[in-house]
């Protein structure tokens, strides 16, 4: 019932590492947020996993992001201790509060805003989805959980090299086929497309399970958000899909870009992302398939010989 001097109070939720706990500090007199693994779980190497996750937060300071407020190890338990948010997930705020395409713009902008910063001191999250964002009473968003998170100054001994992380329907495809040591901000803005894309239609972009969701992130066509909502405006469809590029370099290249678009859609401003012309898109088809590209090209060939004879 007790973890340091925090008296465990509710259980709030459970995440890959472990159990968060409402709690209350008994030498500060105020609830908080303690995340602890559970028993028996860690080594002493992910131990240090599960530390590095206060390390990482802790250093960063936005209104946006979850604060930290205390961790360490108390008779063998691991406990990070955290702000309480007073709110509920971003997936319950979709259902229960969103009320159209712009309003979901505007949340993405400030989570988008809290990623940049995030960004700005060497961290990738690799783990965002909606029950890691929180929706306080104010209305505004507070990303948390960096369980995932990569620092580049820990690299060499923190990266779990080769091993999918991060939740199946929100991975990019680098980071669904295991290439963890080398994902950067792009990987988060791959995230942000899918989270987005939720909440404008709904729907995640791929459904299935591990396996399907894998193959589909690698090589599926994302199905237009306007024909699962017609509301949907063209300048925002553009965006997310910006965001949902299988390849990196046709994403946007950082949060601060991702923002500055969803600022100027929700002024009513033009946007500077543009959709990929056919030329690229046939160029990026046969760099991904290029045994069928040649077949398609040897058959037009034949065709066209036939035709002039």
């Amino acid at each position: 019932s007790m973890v340091y001097h925090f008296e465990l109070i509710s259980r709030l939720g459970a995440g890959s590492f472990g159990l968060v706990w409402k709690a209350h500090d008994t030498r500060l007199k105020r609830d908080v947020a303690i995340k602890v693994p559970r028993r028996g779980l860690l080594t002493t190497n992910q131990q240090e996993l599960f530390l590095r996750e206060a390390r990482v937060a802790a250093a960063i300071r936005h209104p946006y992001v979850v604060a930290i407020h205390d961790t360490g190890i108390d008779q063998g338990t691991v406990y990070i201790c955290s702000e309480l948010i007073d709110g509920v997930t971003l997936s319950q705020w979709n259902r229960e509060s969103c009320d159209s395409p712009r309003a979901a713009a505007e949340m993405m902008h400030k989570i988008v805003l809290a990623i940049e910063a995030i960004h700005a001191n060497s961290v990738i999250h690799r783990d965002l989805k909606p029950s890691n964002v929180m929706v306080d009473q104010e209305g505004n968003p507070q990303v948390m959980d960096f369980g995932l998170a990569k620092q580049d100054v820990f690299e060499a001994t923190m990266t779990l090299s080769g091993e999918v992380l991060g939740t199946p329907a929100y991975m990019s495809p680098e980071a669904a086929k295991g290439e963890s040591r080398s994902s950067d901000p792009r990987t988060d803005i791959y995230s942000i497309g899918v989270i987005l894309y939720e909440l404008l239609t709904g729907e995640l972009p791929f459904r299935g399970d591990f396996t399907q969701l894998v193959q589909q992130i690698l090589h599926a066509k994302v199905r237009s958000p306007i024909e699962l909502n017609p509301k949907v405006p063209h300048a925002l469809e553009t965006i997310c899909l910006k965001c949902l590029e299988k390849e990196p370099a046709d994403r946007y290249q950082n949060a601060r870009n991702l923002a500055a678009d969803l600022e100027r859609f929700t002024q009513g401003r033009p946007i500077v992302a543009r959709r990929k012309s056919l030329a690229k898109r046939v160029l990026r088809a046969s760099q991904a398939k290029p045994g069928l590209t040649l077949s398609l090209i040897s058959l037009t060939v034949v065709i066209v010989l036939l035709l002039s004879a």
